[in-house]
């Protein structure tokens, strides 16, 4: 416990707060860290060597592909890669188009079970 002489800082279930002598309330501190530690920075890796169960869709507008456990859709032309699984510590695995390209599908081993994923198209802008 630290303070002066209106306020006191403790420390309750792993968060600091504060407690006002005057107000009688107490405040919990908001805390945020930022670091520029190697591991957390956004970095752009080639994965083309990687890169597995690759098509077109029917419009030929995008192509999918499964890369190093993760689902991407990305463009013919121009724009940008859209990983569209996000699922870190799952392997998403064989995608594939529907025959309209308004879905896409595959496979996840999600919760250690083989589970198949069906995504749609409203989901995602193309």
């Amino acid at each position: 416990m630290a303070g002066d002489k209106n306020t006191l800082t403790y420390e309750r279930d792993g968060y600091l707060h504060t407690y006002s002598l005057s107000s009688k309330k107490s405040t919990q501190l908001k805390i945020n860290i930022v670091g520029d530690f190697p591991w957390a920075t956004t970095k752009f890796e080639n994965v083309t060597k990687a890169a597995k169960a690759a098509s077109l869709s029917p419009n030929g507008k995008r192509g999918i592909m499964e890369s190093r456990g993760e689902i991407f859709t990305v463009p013919v032309e121009f724009g940008d890669a859209r990983n569209i699984t996000q699922s870190s510590g799952t392997a998403d695995r064989t995608p594939i188009w529907s025959p309209k390209g308004d879905k896409i599908a595959w496979f996840s081993d999600k919760d250690k079970k083989r589970i198949c994923f069906v995504y749609c198209k409203s989901r995602w802008n193309v």
